[in-house]
């Protein structure tokens, strides 16, 4: 089988950075160990070469793929040679049908291959969607709300929404002991996704997960552990650490907190855990009535999860649950699941201020990507958000 133009040109420009550069060698051998020593030492032509056919070869996935190295200096290319064992470095697809090479730079920790470009050293943002889904949407519209730019699109902070809902089991079921499958562990793929995908920018990857049952501990705190064991390069934000922050500095006169949350939520007193060692008393519906609230949540004909837009049964029944909270004294009402907002959409409800967690993430993720470009909160909204 004969090697293309295209490919054969690669690979002559791949043997000349090599046999130029012991750094080239090195990385090169680490991603094709047959391609690497054999163009650091072979003096035959290059179209001999054993496996100079990645097609035939398998090399680089079997695609028509060669290592781009003369694109980068020798300095880079030292660079590249640190974390070749982690990722692809000056990789170029080859080609065939315009007969050269799309270069993909070295996506290396000092981002050399982005020098000029602004924004390259400000973490990704990647939201651990498909919790459930629209929740995502709504938590990467309101990063977008939350951040200043200049105007252009350049300068919005680079999002990656990862909505895998087929892979991430119920968080309520899990539970309450009627799923076998930890949500985290399908989380977690999702995360090491987004973990690639920082890996080749060369950047910190900053993870908000939109879904209030998901940080009950049984659920999160194995998605640390297996964060931990991989030593995944990312940080992920505690959705109820930033609101049990933000009610505590923005009301320090609050007392009486409401939640309207699911059913797995309160079973696993996320909330309360947060907010009492704050001096919040968190107050809650009925248990009789908590069923109202899962029902209006989780139906699978007019639920907030199966309609959308929000169907009139969602909306007066979850109404109707936050007429409960106020009238039991409560000075803010926590809306404890990220559908929830989407059926009670404005700031406020007879007076009381709504919270809505999802918001509270958005803009702890600006914050903590680009303190600067934090959008000021404004006077209209309540404080709390």
């Amino acid at each position: 089988m004969s090697v293309s133009p295209s490919s054969r040109r690669g690979f002559r420009r791949l043997a000349t950075a090599v046999r130029s550069d012991p750094h080239s060698t090195e990385i090169c051998v680490r991603l094709c160990p047959e391609v690497g020593s054999t163009a650091s030492t072979s003096t035959r032509p290059w179209s001999a070469m054993p496996h100079s056919n990645p097609r035939r070869a398998g090399c680089f996935g079997g695609r028509r793929r060669v290592v781009e190295l003369l694109s980068c200096s020798r300095a880079q290319r030292s660079s590249a040679l640190q974390c070749a064992s982690q990722q692809p470095a000056c990789l170029a697809a080859a080609n065939p049908t315009t007969s050269r090479a799309s270069v993909i730079r070295a996506q290396c920790s000092d981002g050399a291959h982005a020098r000029g470009r602004p924004g390259m050293n400000i973490p990704v943002v990647a939201i651990g969607g498909g919790v459930g889904p629209m929740a995502g949407v709504e938590l990467h519209r309101m990063i977008i709300e939350s951040t200043v730019t200049d105007g252009t699109d350049q300068d919005h902070l680079e999002v990656h929404h990862f909505s895998r809902s087929p892979d991430i089991a119920d968080r309520t079921g899990f539970l309450r002991g009627q799923v076998a499958d930890n949500p985290a562990e399908g989380m977690f793929r999702s995360l090491e996704m987004a973990a690639r995908c920082g890996q080749m920018a060369g950047r910190q990857v900053l993870v908000g997960i939109p879904c209030n049952t998901f940080h009950a501990p049984p659920i999160f705190s194995r998605l640390t552990e297996l964060i931990a064991e991989h030593a995944l390069n990312v940080r992920v934000l505690h959705m109820i650490d930033e609101v049990g922050s933000v009610l505590a500095g923005q009301r320090p006169g609050l007392r009486k907190v409401g939640l309207l949350s699911t059913t797995g939520t309160r079973m696993a007193r996320i909330f309360p855990n947060v907010l009492e060692p704050l001096g919040l008393e968190v107050l809650e519906v009925p248990e009789t009535a908590q069923d109202t609230v899962h029902e209006a949540i989780y139906h699978p004909s007019w639920g907030v999860k199966a309609a959308s837009p929000v169907s009139q049964e969602a909306g007066a029944q979850l109404a109707e649950m936050a007429d409960v909270l106020c009238d039991a004294g409560a000075g803010v009402i926590l809306l404890g699941c990220t559908e929830i907002p989407l059926a009670l959409p404005h700031g406020h409800h007879r007076s009381v201020p709504l919270v809505d967690p999802m918001r509270v993430l958005a803009r702890a993720l600006v914050r903590e990507a680009a303190p600067q470009k934090l959008r000021p909160v404004s006077g209209a909204a309540p404080p709390v958000k």
